[in-house]
């Protein structure tokens, strides 16, 4: 059984999530917030997230996992036959990451956490968006989808890279990157219709609050830190954190979800209240975790945790590590 190792704040976890769901495949989500531990770093080498468990190990970053999970497993082929149909996907993929989804994300920290960030990576940032969304209005095909007549990987990047591209050119630059490319607008509208996307959606618009308010908070804490952090394109590590493990029989199977303290948030699919995490039924099942009912994994009482997401993060030894959270 391959177990998703991440959370859903993160756009590369939702990535690899989309890609399982949409091909099928049987899985267990482990809930991790990543660290610097030996644990983890034995499964992800950087200490990154997502990290995928298979029988024979532990596979990182991403990109690898999504070629993975299409040259190993059976369900629905997300990449064309084609060879040069393939090429061009894997292309589309690769230049909507380093030239749209990379310069962003050095710009999360203005647009989202309250950092104010120097011009020179400001002006560099918004150079590279300008020319990723150009890049993709030549490369793209959308016929209607990214690279041609079929939902590819090409989209699940695109999905979970053009729209955080287009927030941070927005609020950062006053740019409507999509002002102009009705075609990126209308497959976004697609996409967001798949149930499986809504389903993904749904969790990380949950757990989203809390995890802004965290960042704002260590943002104001300690500001040089985690500048010296987003002024790389490096990414998708997260805090040192505590983890709590929970097992609970559900008809007739054992789970295990790996959850770190997060504080309570409005209702939602799959959400956390009352420092649980709850995920709806149907979730469950979609996602191989087997209920009959909304199912809670309750913390470990046997430490404390804190109240609220922003006081796990005090006298937390991962400075830079947070930043790369989404």
């Amino acid at each position: 059984m391959l177990k998703l190792c991440g959370f859903p704040v993160s756009n590369y976890v939702n990535m690899v999530n989309l890609a399982l769901l949409e091909k099928g495949l049987p899985f267990d989500f482990v809930l991790s917030i990543p660290d610097q531990s030996p644990e983890f770093l034995a499964k992800s080498p950087r200490g990154k997230v997502p990290c995928l468990e298979t029988d024979q190990g532990f596979i990182n970053e991403a990109s690898v996992i999504l070629e993975y999970l299409e040259e190993s497993c059976t369900g629905k082929a997300l990449l064309p036959t084609d060879p040069y149909r393939r090429a061009q996907a894997r292309a589309l993929m690769k230049e909507v990451e380093l030239n749209i989804e990379l310069p962003a994300r050095s710009c999360y920290g203005d647009a989202f956490f309250g950092l104010t960030l120097p011009d020179a990576l400001k002006a560099r940032a918004r150079d590279e968006l300008v020319a990723g969304f150009a890049a993709l209005k030549r490369h793209g095909r959308f016929s209607p989808f990214v690279a041609g007549n079929s939902f590819t990987l090409a989209d699940i990047v695109f999905l979970y890279s053009t729209e955080l591209g287009a927030s941070v050119g927005k609020l950062v630059f006053g740019l409507d990157l999509l002002g102009d490319f009705p075609a990126a607008t209308e497959l976004l509208q697609r996409l967001g219709e798949n149930p499986n996307v809504r389903e993904l959606a749904a969790r990380r618009d949950a757990a989203l609050p809390g995890f802004i308010d965290a960042m704002r908070a260590e943002c104001r804490a300690r500001p040089d830190r985690l500048m010296r952090g987003i002024s790389r394109h490096d990414d998708r590590q997260a805090p040192d954190s505590f983890r709590r493990s929970s097992r609970r029989r559900s008809q007739g199977r054992n789970f295990r979800l790996v959850s770190s303290d997060i504080p309570p948030l409005r209702e939602g699919p799959a959400l956390v209240r009352n420092n649980c995490l709850s995920l709806d039924s149907q979730m469950c099942g979609r996602m191989k975790i087997r209920t009959a009912a909304p199912t809670r994994t309750n913390w470990d009482r046997s430490c404390s945790a804190p109240e609220a997401f922003p006081g796990m993060l005090k006298g937390r030894n991962f400075g830079k590590q947070l930043v790369r959270l989404i």
